[in-house]
């Protein structure tokens, strides 16, 4: 699996977890830097960039960009995830 394949997958078992739980995101008020989420992922900076700048997307999922927040947003299911909405960076 590769890295941007491994972080998708952490980031909608993450938002899956806090939606059952019926809370809002618990990141939205943390101001996250590269390193620190490439750090939480365990991934690598480059990976981080890559997929806030949506270069790479798995196939099947479409995408757009939220550019008065600056993030990507990302389409799965019925739901719709914003990156930013998961974090906030510097």
């Amino acid at each position: 699996m590769s890295e941007i394949a491994q972080l998708m997958k952490q980031i909608n078992e993450l938002t899956r977890v806090v939606s059952s739980l019926g809370s809002p995101i618990p990141f939205n008020k943390v101001l996250w830097g590269r390193e620190k989420l490439a750090e939480y992922f365990n991934c690598s900076v480059d990976t981080v960039d890559r997929l806030r700048k949506h270069e790479h997307f798995p196939k099947g999922r479409r995408r757009s960009f939220d550019s008065d927040r600056g993030g990507a947003m990302l389409w799965k299911a019925e739901e719709v995830v914003r990156f930013s909405d998961l974090f906030i960076f510097e």
